[in-house]
Parts: C-alpha cells; structure tokens; sequence
C-alpha cells in the first residue's frame, strides 16, 4: 500500500491478467518455486537482482513462462520502460521553455560494497549484486541527460548531477548540491527523493515555478497527479508494463513465438504549474 511505484505494476498485471483468465500471486522470490510446484502458469520478475539470473535461466531452459521488468536476460523476453528516453523528453521540455542550466537529482549507488560490520558482511553478496545493478541502470539515464545538457551548450555536466548514494542527510544533500550550481533554473528529481527535496524548497523559501522549475520522475502517494503539490511529473508506464507482461506470458503459455526482445514504453510528461519560463530568461527579456 505504501510503495506506488510497485502497486501500479501489480495493478497493471492484475487487470490484464483478469481479462486473459489468469490470477496474479504477488510474491517475493524465495516463493517462486513453491508457486510454481502448485501450477503457477509463469513468473514476471520485477527488477530482479544478477544473484537471481542463474535461477532464471534454468526455468528457461525448462520451458518456463518467463519476462523481466526493467532488466534483460538473454533468452527472456523483456519489458519496461525507456528511461534515456525518458530524460531526453523532459530536458528537451525545459530546454524549450528557456533552460539551460537544469539538475538532476537521481539514485547514484556505489557499485563497492564497504564497512566492516559483520552483520553486513553475511549479506555483502547479495548487496554488492543490488548496487552494481542499480549503478548500470541509473548510468544510462544519466549519461542521456548529460548528453542532453551538451547538446544544449553545456560544457561541465557533471555539476549537474546531485548523487543520493546514502551517507548524510538526503535534505542536507540536496541542498548542498544545489548551492553549488546556482546558476540551475530547472532541477529534475527522482521521485523517491521529492519528499526530501519539497522540504528543501520550503527550508531555502525557493518559489516554484518562480525561481526553478521542477519536474518530479514518477509518482509517489505524497507527490502525484491527485495531490496538491503542482510539479509537473514524467510518468513512468508501471501500469502499462504489467499489462505487457502477463500478455506476453499468455502468449507463451499459448505457443505463440516470443522472443527474447526487449520492449520499451514510453514515458509520458505531463506539464503543470511546476515548469514555467526561467526568471533569468524573463529578466533578460525585460518581462
């Protein structure tokens, strides 16, 4: 109930399964093999970590329904969204209004695995597997967004990246990194962090749109399209990749072909009163 990110996928998944004659059991993957044992027609494996990819692969080669949510294995078919693309939409957005200079603030896990803790050692394996993971994909997304900050005329892109990799206070971190880039009129913000960074507007008395313009990366049950906050926010498709998954379950299950291709949706971006021309472009102009 308080992860909405994973509940529109679930939710996706139940309506297609209901209109193809399937239930759909959400499950953790310690359950998997027991579901199946009890005739579980396939499994959709949302964002699973490299230490699952061996046993993933061994249900293939059995013959197993099988598609992953925003990784690919080869021989699985596979679903998520387009996340370079993604970015380049909402960086192009504000570039067209009049930004230049615009953050983003974003995952950016450490792929190392530190600390001597004992307790953290038993588990180390299976992190270090989560972080690398986690550092690939968000790499691409940011590389797209600094290729679209050099397309714009940006020289060092790497300013505009703030990191939240854990460590101090994600507030603290946030606004630590925005003070360093003053001259940022824009900011794009995962929506993981839109809590820490909505108290850092407040804090700092920054106006939106007035002074920076934000657009939030997916929603959460505090910052969406049905709450009071205006960010504009860019959609990720959750609902529609669970429908895509089970369809393709179905497909197999019914000896249609698929293969092992990867299917991207596409994001969508939804203007609101978050975004407006840039105060810096306004003053130029004499508005």
């Amino acid at each position: 109930a308080e992860n909405l990110f994973n509940r529109n996928l679930i939710l996706g998944a139940v309506k297609q399964g209901y209109l193809s004659g399937y239930e759909i059991l959400a499950c953790l993957p310690e359950s998997v093999d027991a579901l199946l044992a009890e005739g579980a027609a396939g499994v959709i494996w949302d964002r699973p970590l490299p230490s699952e990819y061996g046993r993933i692969s061994a249900l293939a080669r059995r013959g197993m329904p099988q598609v992953t949510v925003n990784r690919h294995i080869e021989g699985i078919p596979a679903v998520g969204c387009n996340y370079p693309s993604a970015i380049r939409q909402a960086v192009r957005q504000l570039r067209s209004i009049g930004h230049k200079y615009i953050a983003l603030i974003d995952h950016a896990p450490d792929p190392a695995v530190h600390g001597r803790d004992r307790h953290l050692i038993l588990f180390a394996h299976r992190l270090q597997d989560l972080l690398a993971e986690r550092a690939a994909v968000f790499a691409e997304r940011q590389n797209a967004f600094f290729e679209q900050l050099r397309y714009g005329g940006v020289e060092d892109t790497g300013r505009f990246l703030i990191p939240i990799n854990g460590g101090c206070s994600t507030v603290l971190r946030i606004a630590d990194g925005m003070r360093r880039i003053p001259e940022a009129t824009a900011a794009i913000v995962s929506g993981v962090f839109m809590d820490a960074f909505h108290t850092y507007v407040m804090e700092e008395r920054i106006g939106v749109p007035g002074e920076l313009s934000v657009i939030q990366w997916g929603e959460n049950l505090r910052f969406g399209l049905h709450t009071d906050h205006p960010y504009s926010i860019l959609t990720e498709p959750r609902s529609a990749v669970g429908q895509c998954a089970v369809r393709l379950i179905c497909d197999h299950c019914r000896g249609k072909p698929v293969n092992d291709s990867v299917r991207l949706l596409d994001a969508e971006l939804l203007m609101r009163t978050g975004c407006a021309l840039p105060r810096t472009w306004k003053m130029s102009a004499g508005l």
